[in-house]
């Protein structure tokens, strides 16, 4: 671990299992320090960085946090499933009120029309300013 490039990327390969899934590990820099990633194959959020110089003495801590990831995967999929129907349930109403009228359409229109008069009202006060401005003269008349 002492000689790794802190320049690339590299894959380490497989230091065990936990849970029943593989423990992938890699080194990975980032400002010009060189981290050892360990995580479960396969399950996303489910790795631990280390610094190089600290994993040979990482060892039951870094299982240990591994151990405690692969642990907490049936309440991350019962929340994703969750998450999922509450998503559903979501395109369901909203496929249900597609149709629907605008509920500040109205008040929208009004602003709209606020809006245009108060454009009107800075453009007459703009051209009362500088008449010049409207006045195109092409030198050479």
């Amino acid at each position: 671990m002492r000689y790794l490039p802190t320049n690339i990327d590299r894959k380490l390969g497989e230091l065990g299992q936990v849970g029943g899934f593989p423990i992938d590990v890699a080194s990975g820099t980032s400002l010009g320090q060189v981290h050892i990633v360990a995580e479960l194959r396969g399950v996303p959020g489910a790795s631990v960085s280390v610094p190089r110089n600290q994993f040979a003495e990482a060892g039951v801590g870094l299982v240990r946090q591994l151990e405690n990831r692969a642990a907490s995967l049936p309440k991350l999929i019962t929340e994703t499933q969750q998450k999922r129907v509450d998503a559903e349930t979501t395109i369901v109403e909203v496929d249900a009120r597609i149709d629907d009228p605008f509920k500040h359409s109205a008040d929208l229109r009004e602003a709209q029309e606020r809006q245009a008069r108060v454009e009107a009202g800075l453009a007459a006060m703009a051209s009362e300013q500088n008449p010049r401005a409207e006045t195109t003269d092409v030198p050479g008349d």
